[in-house]
C-alpha cells in the first residue's frame, strides 16, 4: 500500500517538480552567462582603472559587507570564474525557491491530503498513519537530489553554452576559462 501511495504522491508532484527544476536549472544557466560577462568583460575594464584590492574595498564597504558574507565571505575572489559560479548556488533567489519548496511540501504533505479529501480515504484503509508520513518522506528523499541535480546540470549547460567548457575536453577545476565570446 505504501508503494501505491508513493506512486500517487509522485504523480501529484511531477508538474511542480518539473517547473521548479527548470527554474533552478535556468537560473544557473543565466548565472553562467553573468559570470562570463563579469569575469571576461566587466572586470578587466575596472582593473584598467584600479587594483583588485581597491575594487573589492569599494564594493564591500559598509552595507556591502553583508553581500560579501552572503556570497561566501572574504575567500571569494571576484576575478575567479569558479568562485563567481559558486555565488549562483547561494544567491538569494535560489534560497527563496528552496524555502518556498520546503514550506510548500511540508505544509502540503498532510494538509494537502485533507484539502483534496483523500486523507479520509487513506485513514479508512488498513494502513498505519506512519506509512503515510513515510511515503511523503520517501518522496522528499527522491525529490531533493533531483533539485540539486537540476542546479548542477544548469551550471554545466550554462558553462558549455557560453564557451567556458568545451565538449569532450578534459577540464581541471581551475582551468575554466572565461574568455570573451565574440557571439555573446
Amino acid at each position: 500500500m505504501t508503494r501505491i501511495l508513493f506512486a500517487k504522491l509522485l504523480r501529484d508532484l511531477r508538474w511542480p517538480l518539473l517547473i521548479v527544476a527548470l527554474l533552478l536549472g535556468g537560473f544557473q544557466c543565466l548565472w553562467a552567462k553573468i559570470t562570463q560577462r563579469i569575469v571576461a568583460e566587466l572586470l578587466p575594464e575596472f582593473l584598467k582603472v584600479m587594483r583588485m584590492g581597491d575594487l573589492t574595498g569599494i564594493l564591500f564597504k559598509g552595507p556591502g559587507r553583508l553581500m560579501q558574507t552572503l556570497m561566501g565571505g572574504e575567500t571569494i575572489a571576484l576575478n575567479s570564474t569558479l568562485d563567481m559560479l559558486t555565488i549562483g548556488y547561494v544567491h538569494p533567489l535560489m534560497q527563496t525557491i528552496f524555502c518556498v519548496w520546503a514550506i510548500g511540501r511540508a505544509s502540503g504533505a498532510i494538509a494537502g491530503e485533507i484539502d483534496r479529501g483523500t486523507m479520509e480515504l487513506l485513514l479508512a484503509q488498513p494502513l498505519a498513519r506512519s506509512r503515510v508520513v513515510l511515503a511523503h518522506l520517501c518522496i522528499d528523499i527522491l525529490v531533493i537530489p533531483i533539485l540539486c541535480l537540476s542546479l548542477w546540470a544548469g551550471t554545466w549547460l550554462g558553462t558549455f553554452l557560453v564557451g567556458m567548457l568545451q565538449f569532450n575536453a578534459p577540464v581541471a577545476p581551475f582551468q575554466m576559462g572565461a574568455a570573451a565570446n565574440s557571439t555573446g
